[in-house]
C-alpha cells in the first residue's frame, strides 16, 4: 500500500546542520520575542515573578500589591498563577519549555497585532532571567467545559474562532517567524505511527478498520502541507482550551501553535478525544460550514483526509496505550473505552 505521506518534507531536515541551523534561528527569535515586553510591565511585574520563581505562592499570596494564586491547568508540567492588583488581572505562566513559551508569545503577538479578542493579550515574555521561561498574559473571563457546543449557535462560533485565527497568516505578523516555527507535530507522529503499522514494525494487530482508513488515504493524491498560504494554526483542540463568552469565542493554551495548514486544524478538532460524541451529521455540518466561512475550495477535501489520518492514528496509539498500561486497571479502562470509540467512528467515517 502506497501512501503519499511525508511527500513533502525537506530532505536532510534531520541532519546535525540543519538542526544547528534551526537552534540559531530559533535563539533570534527568542531574542526577539523578549524586545516586544514594554519595560514598564517588566518592572511592575519584576518582583512578583521572582518571588513566585524563588518560593512559589502559597493558596493566596500578597506580594508588591498583588493577590497571587494557583491556577488549575498546566498539564503538560507548566505552573500557572492568577494575579490580581487595583488594576488589573494577568496570568502568570511558567513553562517547562522554551519553544512552547515562545510559541505562546509569539501566537499571542500576531492575533494582537491584527486587534483579534480571540486570544489573551500579550504583556512579556522573559526566558533567561528566572529559572523557567515565563509569559505573563491578560485574562480572559468566560466559561471553559469539555462539553461539545450544544446547538448551531455555539458550533458557529466555535467555527467563527478558528476562522479568525486562519485569517492569520505570515504577511500579516509583526515580524518573520523561524522556518521551523510549523504547527506538524501531530502530523509527523500520524504518519511515523502508520508507517510503523504498514511496515509491520508496531505492535498492532491487523484490523479492518485500520485497513480501511489506510486503503482511503492511498487513494487520495493531498500532500502533507497545504500548496497555499499557511495560516495560524492552534495545534491543540481540547475543548477546555475554550473560552465560551456571549460575544466571540476566545482560547487560552498556545504552546503547541504555528503556521499549518488550517483543514488538519478542525480535522484535530474534529476528531480529538474531547470530541468523540460528535455525530456524522454534526461532524459533516460542521467541514461545509467551517469551508463556506473560510472561503477555500479545496478546504472540505482536505479536512476529509486528514480525519482518516488520526483516526488511524489514535486506533494505532490507543492499541499501544492498552498494552503499555494492563498493570494500571483504571487507565486501561480508559484507554479501552477510547479505543473502542475511535473503532466505532472509523466504521463510521468508512461507510
Amino acid at each position: 500500500m502506497a501512501l503519499n505521506l511525508g511527500q513533502n518534507r525537506e530532505s536532510g531536515q534531520g541532519s546535525i546542520i540543519t538542526r544547528l541551523r534551526a537552534r540559531r534561528e530559533a535563539l533570534k527569535f527568542f531574542r526577539r520575542l523578549e524586545d516586544q515586553g514594554s519595560s514598564t510591565d517588566r518592572e511592575i511585574l519584576e518582583p512578583v515573578l521572582s518571588r513566585i520563581d524563588v518560593n512559589g505562592p502559597g493558596p493566596s499570596d500578597h506580594i508588591a500589591g498583588w493577590r497571587i494564586s494557583p491556577l488549575e491547568g498546566g498539564t503538560t508540567g507548566n505552573k500557572l498563577f492568577l494575579a490580581v492588583n487595583s488594576s488589573f488581572r494577568v496570568v502568570i505562566k511558567f513553562f517547562l519549555n522554551s519553544d512552547r513559551a515562545a510559541r505562546e508569545y509569539a501566537a499571542l503577538l500576531a492575533l494582537d497585532s491584527g486587534s483579534s479578542s480571540i486570544a489573551p493579550k500579550p504583556i512579556l515574555f522573559n526566558r533567561l532571567n528566572f529559572r523557567l521561561p515565563v509569559v505573563v498574559q491578560s485574562f480572559l473571563e468566560g466559561e471553559t467545559s469539555y462539553s461539545l457546543p450544544a446547538n448551531s449557535d455555539e458550533w458557529n462560533q466555535l467555527l467563527i474562532h478558528y476562522a479568525a485565527l486562519h485569517r492569520t497568516t505570515p504577511n500579516k505578523a509583526p515580524f518573520d517567524y523561524p522556518a521551523h516555527i510549523f504547527s506538524t507535530k501531530l502530523l509527523e507522529q500520524s504518519e511515523r505511527l502508520i508507517l510503523r503499522y504498514i511496515n509491520g514494525s508496531s505492535d498492532s494487530t491487523s484490523l479492518d478498520e485500520l485497513d480501511g482508513l489506510l486503503s482511503r488515504l492511498a487513494r487520495r493524491n493531498i500532500p502533507a502541507r497545504p500548496t497555499r498560504a499557511v495560516s495560524l494554526c492552534r495545534g491543540d483542540a481540547n475543548l477546555l482550551n475554550f473560552v465560551r463568552r456571549p460575544s466571540v469565542w476566545a482560547s487560552v493554551d498556545w504552546e503547541m501553535s504555528g503556521w499549518g495548514d488550517p483543514a488538519l486544524d478542525i480535522a484535530s478538532l474534529l476528531t480529538h478525544p474531547t470530541a468523540l460524541a460528535i455525530s456524522s451529521h454534526r461532524r459533516e455540518w460542521v467541514i461545509r460550514s467551517y469551508a463556506g466561512l473560510f472561503e477555500e475550495s479545496e478546504v472540505a477535501e482536505r479536512i476529509r483526509f486528514y480525519i482518516y489520518m488520526l483516526v488511524a492514528y489514535w486506533i494505532i496509539r490507543y492499541e499501544r496505550m492498552i498494552s503499555a498500561n494492563k498493570a494500571q486497571r483504571d487507565k486501561s479502562i480508559r484507554d479501552r473505552k477510547s479505543y473502542k470509540s475511535y473503532l466505532l467512528l472509523a466504521r463510521e467515517i468508512l461507510r
